[in-house]
């Protein structure tokens, strides 16, 4: 992490990429766990 980045804006897009990956991340284990619910149940 360059101190020298956040000039440009770099690190506040970098902070906000790892938090939108983060949820997405939470999101796909959840619907992950979800349609493999619905796959037990269907099946």
């Amino acid at each position: 992490m360059n101190p020298r980045q956040n000039k440009d804006g770099i690190g506040e897009s970098n902070l906000l990429d790892s938090i939108l990956k983060s949820i997405l991340f939470f999101l796909i284990k959840r619907f992950g766990f979800v349609i493999r619910l619905l796959k037990i149940i269907i099946f």
